[in-house]
């Protein structure tokens, strides 16, 4: 089965390494350099930044055309995505035989939609979690694979609670890490 992975934030690293040493993976999915700063100059997003030694490996497509080219080209059956930042047109979403499978950051079907850590902040929570599910037409709607949570102390900054779930591995069994659960996913669609 051939695969890729898509982000455009360095939060998603851990498992997009991990992804990429699996048999039928075939690159990195990211947006475009975007203007930066006063003098406007282009710079890759923190993704693309975070894994920058594979840059054969990585597209940039500018728009869903170029993007769709790119899945038909590499006869992609599945994409694996985490904080990609734009929404996938369902005519995009169809083009992989398996669709598009998505680690969001929060335990669905609660926290829907970007920022779901500082919101769940905000509303005081003390359990976090993310959600593995198939991409559908709608904001991170579409069937639950897989679910995880953690309990965090009620001084637990954003970034420090964001890295706990991108990196569970290293605070869970490896049973209930993004990576060992997207893999075990993967090797289902075998």
């Amino acid at each position: 089965m051939n695969f890729a992975f898509a982000s455009s934030h360095a939060l998603a690293t851990p498992i997009a390494l991990s992804l990429k040493e699996l048999e039928g993976f075939s690159g990195f999915i990211s947006n475009p350099d975007m203007p930066y700063g006063r003098s406007k100059e282009l710079r890759p997003n923190t993704f693309v930044q975070s894994i920058n030694s594979f840059k054969d490996s990585i597209f940039k497509p500018a728009d869903s055309e170029e993007l769709s080219k790119i899945l038909i080209e590499k006869k992609l059956d599945l994409v694996v995505t985490c904080a990609y930042g734009k929404l996938i047109p369902a005519t995009i979403l169809e083009l992989p035989k398996y669709g598009w499978l998505n680690v969001h950051f929060s335990k669905l079907p609660a926290l829907r939609g970007a920022a779901p850590v500082q919101r769940g902040i905000l509303e005081g929570r003390q359990k976090f979690g993310y959600s593995i599910f198939k991409m559908e037409k709608g904001l991170d709607t579409g069937p639950i694979a897989a679910t995880r949570e953690i309990v965090v102390n009620e001084n637990e900054k954003c970034s420090e609670i964001l890295n706990l779930l991108a990196r569970s591995e290293e605070h869970t069994s490896e049973l209930q890490s993004p990576m060992y659960l997207v893999c075990r996913l993967l090797l289902e669609k075998k």
